[in-house]
């Protein structure tokens, strides 16, 4: 290699060419051209290398702190100016002496870490441990993230980037609901790619701060005066396992893979209860079960295999019945042909809420009865159902219009009624 230390200047670098002698090469390769570099006598370790074909490009030379030797370029002579380039070899000496390899840190910006790697992380190391409905996340990176981020870096996605794909998904594609979802898990995926080493610490997360579609309350339940249509529907559906599945979802207002999942041995006849051990607030769950619930069950016999410890068994050996969705949709395009207003806009999850709403609106439960009855963790997730206490409601509007009835009366003696204030007793346990 050349060592020439020079005053590098334009006219120097216009009048160099390359002037190294070249080996000899072996049979299976060309001749080897030796490195020819012009050493700038100002900065330590900047110059320009001269390339056999004429070509010229600045480089930079440095020691990392653990004495490795780099050579970076920096840029060819004529894209960039020789000021420009002596600008660049100074802010790489000020970094070097903070013990920083620039070569190395511009090496993993350009091959950083794409999105489609964090989407599969996220699944392994996040979703399939801590959510039961992984397997949604799973199938939104498939439909949406991937096709459209997976191919950029985890660092380069900007807030543009995560607006188009949610007015994609949403003014496009007409699925605002899914688009909310799709902007909340990228949110989530990027917390974790900090934690992860995706990012440092200063990137800002392009998913935050973004306006989500409005979204309308969904009545995603069926309605009781469409309950026999739907049991003809159910009835008429030829998959018996998913049969007995619909009906005890609708009996027992469970999530759908705490009764997939259900097992043989998690049975107590005695008791006539099922315990779920994967449950949304990670508490294992004694489920009672009602009489018919239990029928449902002991006839669920009949689907028994040797081998298999799943009380609805799936079509592989041991597996447990997986896609409850294809009958249940077929059961509810059946119910809405048969004459069921809504029901074919009532999801599988949907069956759970048929299970409160007709608990709380019919059954007269109370809202912490019905908390128990769905495991959820607080009052704060059933709460959600408080407007469907018509019970309550009924009597409470009936008490209001007596009273206003029996107002309005005329006393015998023309005086108007007084009302009583109450004591303070009654008012304390009213």
């Amino acid at each position: 290699m050349e060592t020439q230390k020079l005053g590098l200047t334009v006219q120097v670098l216009k009048r160099q060419k390359y002037s190294k002698t070249p080996r000899a090469g072996t049979k299976t390769s060309n001749n080897i051209y030796p490195k020819q570099i012009l050493w700038d006598d100002e900065i330590r370790g900047f110059g320009c290398r001269i390339f056999p074909s004429g070509h010229q490009s600045f480089v930079y030379q440095y020691r990392t702190k653990h004495g490795i030797k780099r050579l970076a370029d920096l840029g060819a002579f004529g894209a960039i100016t020789l000021d420009q380039a002596r600008d660049h070899a100074q802010r790489w000496a000020a970094q070097i002496i903070d013990g920083k390899d620039p070569l190395e840190e511009r090496k993993q910006e350009r091959q950083g870490e794409l999105m489609s790697d964090l989407c599969a992380t996220y699944i392994k190391r996040y979703a399939s441990k801590h959510k039961l409905s992984w397997k949604e996340d799973e199938r939104r990176n498939k439909l949406y993230i991937i096709p459209m981020l997976g191919n950029k870096q985890v660092q380069q996605i900007t807030k543009k980037d995560i607006t188009a794909l949610k007015d994609e998904i949403g003014e496009i594609a007409g699925k605002p609901y899914a688009a909310n979802r799709v902007r909340e898990q990228l949110s989530k995926m990027f917390e974790l790619a900090r934690t992860w080493g995706y990012i440092d610490d200063h990137f800002v997360n392009p998913a935050k701060g973004i306006p989500d579609f409005e979204e309308h309350e969904r009545a995603d339940y069926i309605k009781p005066e469409y309950l026999p249509i739907v049991k003809k529907a159910i009835d008429n559906e030829k998959n018996q396992v998913a049969r007995s599945l619909i009906w005890l979802y609708l009996l027992t207002g469970k999530r759908r893979n705490e009764l997939l999942q259900a097992k043989w041995s998690d049975l107590d006849k005695a008791n006539k209860t099922l315990l779920i051990r994967n449950t949304k607030n990670k508490k294992p769950e004694y489920l009672a079960l009602s009489d018919e619930a239990w029928k449902i069950i002991e006839a669920a016999k009949q689907f028994r295999q040797v081998g298999n410890p799943f009380i609805f068994p799936g079509e592989r050996a041991g597996s447990h019945f997986v896609n409850i969705r294809k009958p249940w949709d077929r059961i509810r395009k059946e119910a809405a042909r048969l004459g069921a207003e809504g029901v074919d806009k009532v999801t599988v999850h949907g069956l759970r809420h048929t299970y409160a709403v007709f608990a709380v609106s019919l059954g007269g439960a109370d809202l912490g009865t019905v908390r128990s009855l769905l495991n959820h963790r607080s009052l704060r997730a059933t709460t959600v159902y408080a407007k469907y206490l018509t019970p309550a409601k009924q009597k409470a509007a009936n008490r209001q219009a007596n009273l206003m009835t029996r107002l309005a009366k005329p006393t015998g003696s023309g005086r108007v009624v007084k009302l009583q204030k109450p004591s303070k007793r009654s008012a304390h346990h009213g």
